[in-house]
């Protein structure tokens, strides 16, 4: 659908696989009625698109895929995926909030901004931008890896990094 999807306060939305395409905004601010074990929610369409999840809801993969750059999805608040946080085409930006990611960044089309100071992306396991320097804008955010499991991180200019795995190849 090219619209969103507002959770509320007695739903509880499950979710172990497939795909919830949004054309819009993403919210589920009341205490965990969002806590997916699988699938993943992509963003389409030609419409601006924001995440508002709090109470511990989440994410379990975010895929971003809006018809070019010049529509982005962006976060209210602090975010956590579980798994991978893909960018296929259009933007995803982080501004002065935290956004985890257990597993994967992947950057397969589109771009990803981090224009904030405050922003920060905590990524688990890998980093992989197969387009280059024009798809990662990290002006002044940080990328942070952590976890033990083992990393691969492509090539990439980063304004700042802090790296605290046990094994990074």
């Amino acid at each position: 659908t090219n619209n969103g999807i507002l959770i509320g306060t007695a739903a509880n939305l499950q979710m172990s696989g497939g795909t919830l395409r949004l054309g819009w905004n993403f919210q589920a601010t009341y205490a965990n009625t969002f806590l997916p074990t699988g699938g993943a929610v992509e963003f389409i369409g030609n419409r601006l698109g924001a995440i508002d999840l709090t109470n511990g809801n989440k994410l379990f993969n975010l895929l971003i895929n809006k018809p070019g750059l010049s529509y982005s999805v962006s976060s209210y608040n602090a975010l956590q995926i579980d798994n991978d946080l893909t960018i296929q085409n259009g933007v995803f930006g982080i501004g002065a909030i935290t956004v985890t990611v257990n597993r994967d960044v992947l950057i397969n089309g589109g771009r990803l901004e981090m224009p904030n100071a405050s922003a920060l992306l905590k990524v688990g396991r890998n980093w992989s931008n197969g387009i280059g320097s024009a798809a990662f804008i990290e002006s002044s955010g940080t990328v942070y890896f952590f976890s033990a499991q083992t990393a691969t991180i492509s090539a990439e200019t980063f304004n700042k990094v802090n790296i605290e795995k046990t094994a990074v190849s």
